[in-house]
């Protein structure tokens, strides 16, 4: 965005498509929680460039999706 922060935005689609996306920093204690809407949709906005670990936490299951690099330098390898 025109302030520098970055928008991660998604869908989770299932049969319990209820929860929550922690996203944060390798040990923050305190990441941005989002729940998911009805539709399974979430946006988490503001994030600073950096790296950042994406959670999806859901009735039944947790998952932790690969560390995510935001940045206007990001580059391959």
């Amino acid at each position: 965005s025109a302030d520098g922060t970055w928008t991660i935005e998604g869908q989770v689609l299932g049969p319990d498509a209820s929860g929550k996306v922690e996203i944060g920093r390798e040990g923050d204690a305190r990441p941005q929680v989002t729940p998911l809407d009805e539709l399974g949709a979430f946006r988490c906005s503001g994030l600073a460039p950096g790296t950042v670990r994406v959670v999806l936490i859901l009735a039944s299951v947790r998952i932790e999706l690969p560390a995510l690099q935001l940045g206007a330098n990001v580059r391959d390898g």
